[in-house]
């Protein structure tokens, strides 16, 4: 079963690997959900994006002069909360979500009284929302399913008593083992070639002990 919150299911990986992950063979189908679920976050991380509703309780701002505050997260579902030196303002009243692909909220009140401009301010705005995409990515979740499929690979290799000759490929901490031959070893290699150029950052990702 998918993890909402999840770039990839396991059937995307067994679509890479021509391998139908089970409880007894390692690895498990609860290795690779688990290495599904920790890749996501990775990558979540590195693009700033969210693609499950998350609330971001008491984020922190500084005035800065202008009406528009933009969250640190985003795209932006709804704000909860929005407190400006210690006045709670209402939306669509005091406030509006302008860009919520890009989280920008705006006062609706006259410039001089801008709600991130009041006197400047040093943390001065503490904002609650909730944050979220509704599309994901093509590209990300192909990422996703190469990478994990590539820690399948990895883990079948190791519990395999003739490997054969092994060769390696890594990039930062991407990284595979595979027996020489490897056919679908060289497919994955170059697929992850293609799509880490496709993705907005360049991805530095941890898989090694995940």
């Amino acid at each position: 079963m998918r993890n909402i919150a999840d770039l990839c299911v396991i059937g995307d990986v067994q679509a890479w690997t021509q391998v139908t992950y089970s409880g007894s063979t390692a690895p498990t189908s609860t290795q690779v959900s688990a290495w599904i679920t920790a890749i996501t976050s990775y990558i979540e991380e590195l693009t700033g994006r969210k693609f499950t509703e998350t609330t971001v309780t008491g984020e922190k701002h500084s005035g800065s002069g202008t009406n528009i505050i933009l969250t640190k997260r985003y795209p932006v579902s709804s704000v909860t909360s929005l407190v400006v030196d210690g006045v709670t303002l209402v939306e669509n009243t005091d406030f509006w979500i302008r860009e919520p692909r890009c989280g920008a909220i705006e006062t609706l009140q006259e410039p001089e009284k801008a709600i991130d401009g009041i006197d400047g301010g040093r943390n001065n705005i503490t904002i609650t929302y909730k944050h979220y995409d509704t599309e994901i990515p093509a590209s990300l979740a192909e990422l996703c399913a190469v990478i994990v499929a590539m820690k399948a690979q990895t883990a079948a290799l190791m519990a395999t008593s003739s490997q054969g000759a092994v060769k390696s490929y890594s990039d930062g901490d991407v990284s595979i083992s595979y027996a020489d031959g490897d056919k679908l070893a060289g497919a994955l290699i170059a697929r992850y070639e293609e799509l880490k150029n496709i993705v907005p950052r360049r991805l530095h990702i941890e898989i090694g002990g995940v």
